[in-house]
């Protein structure tokens, strides 16, 4: 939920909102996926944190 929340507050600039907002919208849609550990069963693209793969294998 911290990525959803305060990462877009961290910092600004063109190249952070090009790399965080695909970030953050994904963990919007599929955090469930983290949360239940289901990341794995997903594509790569539909997922929330994806350094956190290694928790649902």
């Amino acid at each position: 939920m911290g990525v959803v929340f305060f990462l877009p507050l961290l910092s600004s600039g063109p190249f952070w909102y090009r790399t965080v907002d695909p970030q953050v919208e994904s963990c919007r849609k599929y955090w469930w996926t983290t949360l239940l550990y289901f990341s794995n069963w997903w594509g790569i693209d539909k997922g929330c944190i994806l350094t956190t793969w290694y928790l649902a294998a």
